[in-house]
């Protein structure tokens, strides 16, 4: 039975999801799957979604384990109980994650709102209660800035993902203030991160209140004050652009459901025929990398504002435990790329997947890059369909010719007449 009117259940057990339904209070659904922090729902239409699970009338569920992993060095975190599947994060040495169980070498915990697995033979087991403190401060993510961004100003934090809570607490399934409006600006406090490898912005509302919004949804606006609004050049032939596959050596990327094709060989065998439609026209390529290697994120961020390149496009293939997911999706970061993003978008709507169409993403190396830059998903590894498309060549070839379109009309918006 639901707590409360206009609960809003989700396309997947994510905050970020695209918005389903508004379920209503006492309002009773019937549960048919669950993560540790979501519930899927079915209504009686047969319409199914997700719903953070505190917002269910249903106290038999909690985990009553008092075991922690204590990472022993750098050690990957899988999606499943297997080493060939993306590695979806690296515990750091000293860092503590909650744990489930264990089972057959591998042990289950939460992260980022779902299960995840560890080696056994990479982590110490320990006391939950004994090591595992409340202080939101154990961080398992990609690299951050530093968590006091403020230091003698007023930082201002901009919420760009429309539907999303501004909560009470630095935890998904905290109650909510109330929803946070798309646009809406927040003094920004402090960034949080959370055991369970979320991170949230601590903020305060145009009314004093104080509260947490999620970082995937928010930007810090500072993070874009070195940010150009423009490229140097004002010709694809005469341009630098940057390409980056995503990622490399250890880090696999996203993984097939076969467990057959990884994404980091997709990209890079997607990012070479980018790479030669562009040298076509001739503007100059660098590559963040040109065969399996691991690269790491502020080198590609760092790399790309040391040349001051023209455009900066990271290529990745989405993942999703939903299988029907399917299409591309234009990421961008900092509104000075918005015209980057529209025209890179409109060129993949030519593509034969669906297009998701432009959205918000904070991810490391767009919003530490200088200059303008896209992060670009081509299609669900996930999706069989989506992967039938995405292995052969003449869709790799589809993508350089259309990406090469996107930027030739956006240099057109910097010529003159």
């Amino acid at each position: 039975m639901i707590h409360k009117d206009g609960v809003i259940m989700r396309q997947d057990p994510s905050t970020s999801a695209k918005a389903l339904d508004s379920l209503t209070k006492n309002q009773t659904v019937f549960v048919i799957d669950q993560t540790d922090f979501w519930y899927k729902l079915r209504l009686p239409n047969r319409k199914e979604g997700w719903i953070p699970r505190w917002l269910i009338d249903d106290s038999n569920l909690n985990n009553d384990h008092d075991i922690a992993v204590l990472f022993k060095d750098s050690t990957p975190i899988y999606p499943k109980k297997s080493i060939h599947n993306k590695a979806i994060d690296k515990g750091q040495k000293g860092q503590i994650l909650p744990a489930y169980e264990e089972d057959n070498g591998w042990v289950k915990v939460s992260l980022k709102g779902q299960f995840a697995f560890v080696p056994t033979e990479d982590i110490e087991l320990v006391s939950a209660t004994d090591h595992l403190k409340d202080d939101g401060h154990n961080p398992i993510s990609e690299p951050k800035r530093d968590q006091n961004v403020a230091k003698g100003k007023k930082e201002t934090a901009q919420v760009r993902v429309a539907d999303h809570y501004f909560l009470k607490e630095a935890n998904i399934l905290a109650e909510p203030h109330y929803t946070a409006a798309m646009g809406q600006k927040f003094q920004y406090l402090k960034t949080i991160n959370c055991d369970d490898g979320s991170q949230f912005y601590q903020v305060k509302d145009e009314n004093g209140v104080e509260g947490y919004i999620e970082s995937t949804i928010a930007a810090v606006l500072s993070y874009s004050d070195n940010h150009v609004s423009s490229p140097v050049a004002k010709s694809l032939s005469d341009a630098i652009i940057m390409i980056d596959p995503g990622h490399g050596g250890d880090d696999s990327g996203a993984t097939s459901l076969d467990e057959s094709v990884f994404e980091k060989n997709v990209t890079l065998e997607t990012a070479l025929e980018v790479k030669k439609a562009l040298e076509a026209t001739g503007a100059t390529v660098i590559m963040s990398r040109n065969n399996d290697e691991f690269v790491s994120l502020e080198d590609r961020a760092k790399r790309s504002n040391a040349e001051l390149v023209d455009v900066f496009l990271s290529l990745h293939f989405d993942a999703n435990a939903e299988t029907s997911l399917s299409g591309t999706t234009t990421y961008y970061y900092h509104e000075a790329d918005l015209n980057l993003a529209a025209d890179m978008n409109k060129a993949l709507g030519n593509l034969s997947l669906p297009n998701n169409g432009v959205q918000f993403g904070n991810y490391y190396v767009i919003r530490e890059n200088n200059r303008p830059c896209l992060l670009l998903e081509l299609g669900y590894i996930t999706n069989n369909n989506d992967l039938h498309t995405i292995q052969s060549k003449d869709y790799r070839q589809r993508v350089a010719d259309q990406i090469t379109q996107g930027l030739q009309t956006y240099f057109s918006r910097y010529q003159t007449n």
